[in-house]
């Protein structure tokens, strides 16, 4: 079974290939950049771009799961991941596909939904890095945790705890038709 994981660079993707390399499994990596991927020599990096579906059939051939990120990892540059991409899956006999969500859900879900391929949906309240970055200088300068919204509850979930969901529903059954929300240990 080779294993697909896109956004394989960027802040849950890295823990993905990482737990997935260190279960002993196949994977190969899609990056826009491959030469600049850094990724363990075990796993098998090639070009693609999630905002050119097409870009994305050559890495599809002889997956049997995909790890898919609808949105980007920097805020600056939305990433909104073309439908389209699991039209191609499909066509490609990908058999599982888990996919990183935003928390509200996403117009790609339904599509997925009507595949015919297995699904898991993730979709995480909040990444611990974000929190990290926008504490940091506050932390830094002053000694203080400075939140918009001191008194507003959440349960914040480092990435490599989403990528172990992530790797569990990509290599075992049991999880198709399923959408997680992933939290942190308690609010």
């Amino acid at each position: 079974m080779t294993i697909l994981v896109t956004g394989a660079t960027g802040t849950v993707g890295r823990h993905v290939v990482d737990q997935l390399v260190n279960k002993g499994e196949k994977i190969r990596a899609v990056s826009r950049n491959p030469a600049k991927a850094n990724l363990p020599k075990r796993v098998e990096v090639v070009e693609g771009d999630l905002t050119v579906p097409e870009s994305l059939q050559a890495p599809f051939q002889g997956i049997t799961a995909l790890y898919l990120i609808l949105s980007s990892d920097n805020a600056a540059s939305p990433l909104q991941t073309n439908p389209k991409v699991i039209e191609l899956a499909g066509k490609a006999r990908v058999k599982r596909v888990t996919v990183l969500m935003d928390y509200e859900g996403n117009p790609i879900e339904q599509v997925l939904k009507d595949s015919g391929m297995e699904w898991t949906l993730l979709k995480p309240v909040e990444f611990m890095a974000n929190v990290l970055a926008d504490w940091l200088e506050s932390i830094r300068s002053e000694g203080v945790v400075r939140e918009p919204f001191g008194d507003v509850l959440s349960a914040r979930v480092h990435e490599a705890d989403i990528a172990a969901v992530a790797v569990e529903t990509l290599i075992k059954d049991g999880h198709h038709g399923k959408s997680y929300f992933l939290t942190g240990p308690q609010v």
